[in-house]
């Protein structure tokens, strides 16, 4: 019953001391109409309330708290029912301490004088004694104790000064780089702090629920947690682990995190991001094909075409997709220390068909036989393949079998061979002939141009005869020209001599005895080192000029003329200096001291 009366006197220990007698009173009442008077234990229960009335109450309890070291804290504390003899104190001690021998802190609103940073605040009169700490220390830290000497049932608060440690943890261990399957251990360790913080360890964001506590070092002020891993994976590789230590007042101090990433190595891996085979159409444009692998060391990836060491780099892109790119490709992926692993595809061509071959001339003689080949590649494979001819007498077409001297034979194969023969040429067969595939997807065609020309024989034969044609009238022309006869002259002549011709013009108006003109021309050749000759005129009916070579046998003959004649040349001489073959006019003073 008084363990029922102390509750219900903790409960209503905020009203005045009437409403407990107004309780008491009706418990008598409640004592009385039960018949239950006689009972004892009511009426100790009676006498029980109004003592509560009349001894002081708790209004407010004091509270743990913590507080930043540095920083101010308040605990409070109020009473109900306070009496003039009752003194409200506040005492400290430490449970932790071997004797946990308490410390008087305050009496009423006086505070010990071995407490200089603490206070009494509140409203004494209303019963409030709240006692605050400036500049908390370490050393403040502890349980604290308001009470009253007539009121037995105090309680404790403890108060926490909060010192955060000095540094983030440190996570020791080796980090280099390990190949998977190997183990790894990291030890997270904190110095510092009080109180000391609690440690965990993190995958990514994921908190790692480990076998092994924490080991503390109290006298050290030391704490660490080790992290095992027994069996290192590729997925492991990149992995962000992180040691967190935590004092545990996240409205104080946040969380210091210290975070590592560990390097597993592993072979190259490629990814299935095409598959074996991929299906492209004839003439796309900007297609491209990419590899993906992934490995650490990273890996060099890289394109080959299978059958050759010809290397692509990756992605593998063809500016416009044809024939010749389709086959089979193979994606390789190098690592330093692993053996490189690769992953193939086979690039299927679909469309419309391809004729390889180029336009050309094709330049036959007559009755030669003629082959005109056409190359296709195509997929699906042709439906059609037609050689079409344009000539002058009109045009025709030629499928896959023989007309007169043209045959047609097609081959499929890998290259489809579509052959076009003719047994003799004929100019009746010369012009355009056109080789045409064509399936679902479309077509394609090549034009071959056939000329056909007489016979080579009788062409070179012509040709021959020309050319010595032409040998002998430039001959004959030379000759009567005079041209090979002067170059044997220049070759004989051993040196140069200056030759002067004497050009001799008579008078029209003189005459011979016998009444003929006298007008005559007479070339002289002169040597200088040999005697002067005279030489008459082959004819007199020419031109009053007339030039003419004496030649050796003419130099030996002497001729003489009458020495009326002789001075008729003398007086009209005219010297030409030529040298070797100089023609020109020359006044007679030039050649006083020189006479023809």
């Amino acid at each position: 019953m008084l363990k029922d009366w102390k509750t219900k006197r903790e409960r209503f220990g905020g009203r005045r001391e009437k409403g407990l007698y107004s309780r008491a009173f009706r418990a008598f009442k409640m004592a009385d109409v039960s018949g239950a008077s006689s009972s004892l234990s009511v009426w100790i229960s009676c006498f029980t309330l109004i003592a509560m009335a009349e001894s002081a109450l708790y209004r407010v309890f004091p509270e743990s708290a913590a507080v930043l070291v540095g920083h101010n804290v308040t605990m409070n504390c109020a009473f109900s029912g306070l009496t003039a003899s009752d003194v409200v104190n506040w005492h400290k001690y430490n449970p932790s301490e071997p004797d946990g021998k308490p410390f008087h802190v305050s009496s009423g609103s006086v505070v010990d004088p071995e407490f200089p940073r603490f206070s009494i605040v509140g409203n004494n009169r209303s019963g409030e004694f709240n006692l605050r700490v400036t500049n908390a220390q370490p050393a403040d830290a502890g349980n604290y104790r308001c009470g009253v000497f007539s009121f037995t049932d105090t309680r404790d608060a403890r108060l926490t000064v909060v010192v955060p440690p000095p540094s983030s943890p440190v996570v020791l261990g080796d980090l280099s780089p390990r190949a998977a399957g190997k183990s790894l251990i990291l030890s997270c360790r904190s110095e510092g702090g009080d109180p000391l913080p609690t440690l965990a360890w993190y995958n990514g964001t994921q908190r790692l629920d480990l076998p092994r506590e924490a080991m503390v070092e109290q006298a050290a002020r030391r704490i660490s947690l080790d992290l095992v891993i027994s069996f290192l994976t590729k997925w492991d590789n990149g992995a962000n682990f992180s040691c967190e230590s935590d004092q545990g007042f996240p409205f104080l101090t946040d969380p210091l995190v210290t975070s590592v990433t560990i390097q597993v190595k592993f072979p190259p891996l490629i990814k299935s991001v095409f598959d074996e085979e991929t299906t492209v159409m004839y003439g796309q444009a900007g297609f491209s094909l990419k590899c993906q692998a992934e490995g650490n060391p990273k890996p060099r990836v890289r394109w080959r075409r299978i059958g050759t060491r010809v290397f692509y780099d990756n992605p593998l892109a063809f500016s416009e997709i044809g024939y010749a790119n389709e086959g089979a490709y193979e994606c390789v992926a190098n690592s330093k220390g692993f053996q490189a692993v690769s992953r193939s595809t086979f690039i299927n061509v679909v469309g419309r068909p391809e004729v390889l071959n180029v336009s050309s001339t094709v330049s036959v003689t007559r009755g030669e036989p003629v082959s005109l080949t056409c190359l296709i590649r195509s997929d699906p494979t042709p439906d059609k393949i037609t050689w079409l001819w344009r000539g002058r007498s009109g045009q025709r077409d030629f499928d896959d079998k023989s007309k007169g001297d043209v045959d047609v034979k097609t081959v499929y194969g890998d290259k489809i061979q579509s052959k076009l023969t003719i047994s003799s040429a004929t100019k009746d067969l010369a012009g355009t002939y056109m080789c045409k595939a064509t399936n679902k997807f479309g077509s394609d065609l090549r034009e071959f141009r056939l000329t056909v020309s007489a016979v080579v024989g009788v062409i070179a034969g012509s040709a021959a005869v020309g050319m010595l044609l032409a040998v002998a009238a430039i001959i004959t022309l030379s000759i009567r020209r005079g041209w090979i006869r002067r170059d044997r002259k220049e070759k004989k002549s051993s040196k140069s001599e200056s030759i002067a011709y004497c050009i001799t013009r008579g008078s029209a108006n003189k005459k011979k005895k016998n009444g003929s003109p006298t007008k005559r021309s007479a070339i002289e050749l002169q040597h200088f080192e040999k005697p002067t000759i005279h030489s008459s005129p082959a004819r007199r009916d020419r031109n009053t000029y007339s030039i003419d070579l004496l030649h050796s046998s003419d130099v030996e003959r002497k001729i003489d003329y009458p020495s009326n004649e002789k001075e008729q040349f003398y007086e009209e001489d005219i010297c030409l200096q030529h040298s070797p073959y100089r023609t020109g006019r020359q006044t007679k003073q030039d050649f006083t001291n020189r006479r023809c």
